[in-house]
């Protein structure tokens, strides 16, 4: 049977990758709901002496894309900021802050990635959280300093205080990096979803519906939430025209009737 054009319903984005327009995988997003594309344009209007409209043609079109990430996704954080996300390995480690809380004259053990000399602080945290004195290093805790040797940390033992609040820095050799500049754009990606859709005249059988964007950048104007009930992030941007193409290009949409999915 012959494909006939008619009326799709899509359920959901099941991913998106981005890529460079060579077609170097860049990063894939799970999590996109809410998705929808909207495509404006210009016009300039042709009345007569009354303010009739006798014609009116339209210029050039313009695209923006809408989703939210259902989860604070680093790819979409590090897309957002114009850098890349810098990974930590053994080879080349990424120093990293940490805080933690210790009861008085506990003993803990800061990590392997902490060396001598690396900043660290240690302070009177009352239970209301207020942040009180802080405590001198010495070889071993006392009242009024902190005990430390290699990575090993004692609280000091201040009767008139029951936690303490430590920070410092230390290697990772497994993590990540992500900085946000005033100066850095998000850079321009091609970005591909997979949609998955039912046609109404076969609503058993699930297929995949592709929307590519050609040419898609992502806006740096964000809100991120941090916690609550809400943990998601909006990844907004445009639909830049593949100026150079022969058809000028804002999306492309790619049904195969052969892309059946399961449930």
């Amino acid at each position: 049977m012959a494909f006939k054009l008619g009326d799709l319903i899509i359920d959901r984005i099941q991913m998106a990758m981005a890529e460079k327009f060579d077609g170097t995988p860049l990063y894939v997003l799970t999590q996109l709901s809410d998705a929808s594309i909207e495509i404006s344009a210009e016009s300039k209007d042709t009345t007569d002496k009354d303010g009739t409209l006798i014609k009116r043609f339209w210029r050039a079109k313009t695209g923006t894309f809408t989703a939210t990430n259902a989860m604070l996704n680093l790819n979409v954080l590090a897309a957002q900021s114009g850098n890349d996300a810098k990974l930590a390995t053994t080879e080349l480690p990424i120093l990293m802050p940490k805080i933690i809380t210790v009861k008085r004259g506990e003993t803990v053990n800061l990590g392997t990635g902490y060396t001598a000399g690396a900043r660290l602080t240690v302070n009177a945290l009352a239970t209301n959280g207020a942040m009180g004195k802080a405590y001198t290093q010495d070889a071993t805790a006392s009242a009024t300093s902190f005990g430390l040797s290699g990575t090993t940390l004692t609280a000091p033992t201040d009767t008139n205080e029951e936690q303490y609040v430590v920070k410092f820095d230390r290697n990772v050799t497994e993590g990540v990096y992500i900085l946000n500049s005033a100066d850095k754009f998000p850079k321009t990606v091609k970005l591909t979803m997979k949609g998955l859709c039912v046609d109404p005249c076969e609503a058993d059988t699930l297929r995949a519906v592709y929307i590519v964007l050609p040419s898609f950048q992502p806006s740096p104007e964000t809100t991120i939430a941090l916690g609550g009930d809400d943990t998601s992030i909006d990844f907004t941007g445009d639909l830049q025209v593949d100026y150079c193409s022969v058809d000028k290009t804002l999306y492309q949409v790619y049904y195969a009737t052969e892309d059946a999915e399961e449930d």
